[in-house]
């Protein structure tokens, strides 16, 4: 969410989530949604990780990250978890790809993931499908 005083917004919201112990805090920190031009810097993990302080709360990290930033991100501290939602919609298999380091099917555009429907939302096929249908061309 892009506003003006956004840093101070999410740290105090951070802090009440850490001083009543939640299970989590699910920050989305990429920039693939975007800021509405509406702040200059956006809030970050290694931010979010600092209001938590030693709370002990879960903090999970989402919006277009690549394995590279989630292994990052998780060995530096900054995030104990990092989500991945619409990488999945075009690899169904995702664990598997990333534990393989197979590469990622391309993304869906946005009338494929965002409007529903069984066409190009739940129909994409697995890594092995993929390398099936490339020896077969």
């Amino acid at each position: 969410m892009g506003h003006e005083l956004n840093h101070e917004t999410f740290e105090a919201a951070i802090k009440l989530c850490a001083d009543r112990k939640i299970g989590y805090v699910h920050v989305m920190d990429g920039l693939a949604f975007g800021f509405h031009n509406k702040t200059k810097e956006p809030f970050t993990l290694a931010q979010a990780r600092k209001a938590l302080g030693a709370s002990g709360v879960t903090l999970i990290g989402n919006c277009g990250h690549t394995k590279a930033d989630a292994e990052r991100l998780i060995g530096a501290g900054d995030a104990d978890i990092i989500a991945f939602g619409r990488p999945y919609l075009s690899n169904p298999d995702l664990p598997y790809r990333l534990q393989h380091n197979l590469p990622l099917a391309p993304a869906l555009g946005y009338p494929l993931w965002y409007t529903g429907g069984a066409t190009g939302y739940t129909d994409q096929p697995f890594a092995d499908e993929r390398q099936a249908d490339a020896k077969h061309d």
